[in-house]
Protein backbone atom coordinates (compact mmCIF):
# COMPACT_ATOMS: atom_id res chain seq x y z
CA UNK A 1 0.00 0.00 0.00
CA UNK A 2 1.22 3.08 -0.98
CA UNK A 3 2.41 6.06 2.08
CA UNK A 4 -0.92 8.64 1.96
CA UNK A 5 -0.14 11.90 0.19
CA UNK A 6 -0.07 13.97 3.53
CA UNK A 7 1.47 17.37 4.73
CA UNK A 8 4.44 17.29 6.31
CA UNK A 9 4.39 19.48 8.82
CA UNK A 10 1.52 20.29 11.43
CA UNK A 11 1.74 23.76 10.96
CA UNK A 12 0.08 23.12 7.14
CA UNK A 13 -3.17 22.98 7.23
CA UNK A 14 -3.60 21.48 3.54
CA UNK A 15 -1.32 20.26 0.80
CA UNK A 16 -1.62 23.29 -0.98
CA UNK A 17 0.29 25.08 2.40
CA UNK A 18 2.95 22.33 2.00
CA UNK A 19 4.05 22.76 -1.43
CA UNK A 20 4.24 26.54 -0.79
CA UNK A 21 6.21 26.03 2.66
CA UNK A 22 8.73 23.30 0.25
CA UNK A 23 9.01 25.68 -2.50
CA UNK A 24 10.13 28.28 -0.03
CA UNK A 25 12.83 25.84 1.74
CA UNK A 26 13.64 23.85 -1.27
CA UNK A 27 14.21 26.71 -3.81
CA UNK A 28 14.02 30.03 -1.95
CA UNK A 29 10.80 31.22 -3.62
CA UNK A 30 9.08 33.47 -0.62
CA UNK A 31 5.54 31.57 -0.84
CA UNK A 32 3.82 35.23 -0.58
CA UNK A 33 4.71 35.80 -3.85
CA UNK A 34 3.28 32.60 -5.55
CA UNK A 35 -0.53 32.12 -6.67
CA UNK A 36 -1.47 28.97 -6.70
CA UNK A 37 -4.08 27.78 -9.50
CA UNK A 38 -5.38 24.69 -8.61
CA UNK A 39 -4.09 20.90 -8.24
CA UNK A 40 -3.19 17.83 -11.46
CA UNK A 41 -4.10 14.45 -10.62
CA UNK A 42 -2.39 12.65 -8.02
CA UNK A 43 0.20 10.22 -8.78
CA UNK A 44 1.78 7.02 -7.46
CA UNK A 45 5.43 6.84 -7.37
CA UNK A 46 6.37 3.07 -7.80
CA UNK A 47 9.98 3.36 -6.97
CA UNK A 48 9.42 5.64 -3.51
CA UNK A 49 6.24 3.95 -2.88
CA UNK A 50 4.73 7.44 -1.86
CA UNK A 51 1.54 9.29 -3.57
CA UNK A 52 2.42 12.79 -4.71
CA UNK A 53 -0.29 15.83 -5.26
CA UNK A 54 1.29 18.35 -8.15
CA UNK A 55 0.22 22.36 -7.09
CA UNK A 56 0.00 24.15 -10.33
CA UNK A 57 1.13 27.61 -9.50
CA UNK A 58 3.19 30.84 -10.34
CA UNK A 59 4.91 34.32 -10.11
CA UNK A 60 4.11 37.23 -11.67
CA UNK A 61 8.32 37.84 -11.96
CA UNK A 62 10.90 35.30 -12.31
CA UNK A 63 12.33 34.66 -8.71
CA UNK A 64 15.68 34.98 -7.46
CA UNK A 65 16.53 31.03 -6.76
CA UNK A 66 18.05 29.96 -3.97
CA UNK A 67 18.60 26.14 -4.02
CA UNK A 68 19.18 24.19 -0.59
CA UNK A 69 21.27 21.35 -2.30
CA UNK A 70 20.29 18.93 -0.09
CA UNK A 71 16.98 18.68 -1.66
CA UNK A 72 17.80 19.84 -5.12
CA UNK A 73 20.23 19.50 -7.00
CA UNK A 74 19.52 21.83 -10.31
CA UNK A 75 16.90 24.56 -12.01
CA UNK A 76 15.96 24.09 -15.17
CA UNK A 77 14.16 27.35 -16.76
CA UNK A 78 12.36 26.16 -19.78
CA UNK A 79 9.93 27.42 -21.80
CA UNK A 80 6.08 25.71 -21.40
CA UNK A 81 6.30 25.97 -25.87
CA UNK A 82 9.56 23.48 -25.46
CA UNK A 83 7.34 21.31 -23.85
CA UNK A 84 4.53 21.36 -26.52
CA UNK A 85 7.25 21.10 -29.28
CA UNK A 86 6.45 17.30 -30.28
CA UNK A 87 10.44 17.14 -31.62
CA UNK A 88 11.52 17.27 -27.54
CA UNK A 89 9.61 14.23 -27.02
CA UNK A 90 11.73 11.11 -27.52
CA UNK A 91 12.91 7.81 -26.03
CA UNK A 92 15.74 7.69 -24.62
CA UNK A 93 17.94 4.92 -22.42
CA UNK A 94 17.72 5.93 -18.61
CA UNK A 95 19.23 3.73 -15.58
CA UNK A 96 16.59 3.27 -12.75
CA UNK A 97 17.62 3.19 -9.44
CA UNK A 98 17.39 -0.61 -9.26
CA UNK A 99 20.72 0.29 -11.76
CA UNK A 100 17.57 -1.54 -14.39
CA UNK A 101 18.57 0.14 -17.94
CA UNK A 102 14.87 1.43 -19.26
CA UNK A 103 13.91 2.36 -22.38
CA UNK A 104 11.48 5.78 -21.42
CA UNK A 105 9.59 8.61 -23.34
CA UNK A 106 10.99 11.76 -21.88
CA UNK A 107 11.33 15.35 -22.77
CA UNK A 108 14.50 15.92 -23.79
CA UNK A 109 15.32 19.51 -23.37
CA UNK A 110 18.56 21.79 -22.93
CA UNK A 111 20.44 18.08 -22.97
CA UNK A 112 18.53 17.15 -20.18
CA UNK A 113 16.25 13.93 -19.67
CA UNK A 114 13.19 14.76 -17.95
CA UNK A 115 11.12 11.24 -17.38
CA UNK A 116 9.14 9.72 -14.68
CA UNK A 117 6.95 11.08 -12.16
CA UNK A 118 8.34 14.64 -13.74
CA UNK A 119 7.70 13.83 -17.16
CA UNK A 120 4.23 12.46 -16.03
CA UNK A 121 3.41 15.66 -14.37
CA UNK A 122 4.32 18.30 -16.68
CA UNK A 123 2.49 15.85 -19.80
CA UNK A 124 -0.43 16.37 -17.84
CA UNK A 125 -0.12 20.26 -17.70
CA UNK A 126 0.87 20.93 -21.36
CA UNK A 127 -2.30 18.86 -21.84
CA UNK A 128 -4.26 21.16 -20.14
CA UNK A 129 -2.58 24.42 -21.52
CA UNK A 130 -2.96 23.07 -25.48
CA UNK A 131 -6.58 23.01 -24.53
CA UNK A 132 -7.11 26.57 -23.30
CA UNK A 133 -5.68 27.82 -26.31
CA UNK A 134 -3.67 30.16 -24.95
CA UNK A 135 -0.60 30.92 -27.32
CA UNK A 136 2.86 31.02 -25.96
Amino acid sequence: MAKPISTNEDNDIDLVQTALRETEEEIGVNKNIINVIGELTQLYIPPSNFNVQPIIAYTNSIPDFILDKNEVDQILEIDIEEFINPENIVHKKVLSRNNLQLSVICYFIQNEIIWGASAMILSELVEILKKTNLKF
